[in-house]
């Protein structure tokens, strides 16, 4: 998958359900299922939280928001200056966040993909600031949710 920032049109589609066979075939990578989508881990990992690269890990699920306010406040102000083209985000949180993070939004800078894809969970569930209009993530306000 081409790095964020590159143009739409180089993204690869990936067949999520051959990826997922692959990833249960492998006796290192553990699946498990949440609603309607899957995460795949090596084996292990739940074990060894006290590594610093595995604090780095993120539950895109996860109820805890440790963003502070400042931050929050620079997304609302960001997505209530969206014109009608730039407020339609894809659908889903990993799409929707692939694409916040190409905008280089100074609000995003140096979150991993990860991170952002927790942020639009949250964005969504929590706090709010984003919604569903016809299968497409958009601010809240526009949304039907």
């Amino acid at each position: 998958v081409p790095p964020p920032g590159s143009d739409a049109a180089e993204r690869v589609d990936i067949d999520l359900r051959r990826l997922r066979a692959t990833c249960e075939a492998c006796p290192e990578i553990e699946v498990t299922e949440r609603g309607s989508d899957w995460s795949a881990l090596l084996q292990g990992v739940a074990a060894m939280k006290t590594k610093p690269y595995v604090d780095s890990l993120v539950d895109v699920y996860g109820p805890h928001d440790s963003y502070p306010e400042s931050f929050w406040s620079a997304m609302a102000s960001y997505l209530q200056g969206l014109n009608d083209r730039d407020m339609i985000l894809p659908g889903g949180r990993y799409s929707c966040a692939q694409e916040l993070m190409s905008r280089s939004l100074p609000f995003l800078a140096g979150r991993s993909l990860g991170a952002v894809c927790h942020i639009v969970q949250l964005a969504i569930s929590k706090r709010k600031l984003l919604g569903y209009s016809n299968g497409a993530i958009v601010p809240h306000e526009c949304s039907q949710s």
